[in-house]
Order: structure tokens, then sequence, then C-alpha cells
């Protein structure tokens, strides 16, 4: 199985290489944003459960990693030609949107997982 294939199946397949030059560009920009933000997350998590971090920062912080999902989702996806494939592709980002909507984690906090999966598939 090639890496590519295994990629997709994961749910991060990218911006294919015959796609719009710049989609594939400016997923290349968000590459790099992304990957710290999902090591971001562990270590928000530490500080929330020693107590480093106010519930309130804890909160905004929620809210911009949640953002930086959509918006990468949201600007990658009106560049590529072939939106549906895309999306198909990389449905973990969808999850990850939908299912780590901050609004839910009140109802239950194991939402805020979701995030984590990006970190995880890496």
């Amino acid at each position: 199985m090639t890496r590519g294939r295994v990629q997709r199946l994961a749910g991060m397949g990218g911006v294919l290489e015959h796609e719009n030059p710049r989609a594939r560009i400016w997923a290349a920009r968000f590459e790099v944003p992304m990957l710290l933000l999902a090591l971001w997350i562990p270590l928000q998590w530490y500080m929330e459960l020693k107590g480093l971090m106010p519930p309130a920062v804890g909160r905004i912080a929620d809210w911009l990693v949640w953002s930086l999902f959509v918006l990468e989702t949201t600007v990658v996806s009106s560049l590529v030609a072939d939106r549906p494939t895309y999306l198909r592709h990389n449905w973990m980002n969808l999850v990850i949107i939908l299912g780590g909507l901050p609004l839910i984690w009140n109802i239950t906090p194991l939402a805020g997982v979701l995030r984590s999966l990006r970190l995880l598939l890496l």
C-alpha cells in the first residue's frame, strides 16, 4: 500500500498532485502551523490538568485551535478544483471540526480528544 493511499484512508490525504497549484501552495503553508497546533494540544491539556492554565485561557485556546482547523479546511477546499474528492480524502478534518466544536465540550469533554487525532496519525 502506498504512502498516499494510507494517508487518504486515514483522512489526511492532503491536496492531490494534479490539483490547482494555488491549493497546493496554501496546503503547504498550513502544514507547519497545523503540526505545531497538533503539538500544542497535549501541552495545553497538561497545563490545564496541572492547573498551570486558567480555565478561561484554556477555553480561548480551544476556540483558537478549532478555528484554525476550520480556516485550513475552508481555505484549501475553496481552492481545489475537485472539492468532493479533497473532502473525501481529508475526512479527518471534517470529523475534527464537527466533533470538536467547542460548544459541545461542555456536554462531553471527550469530544476535545478529536483535536489530537491528527497528532496521533502523524
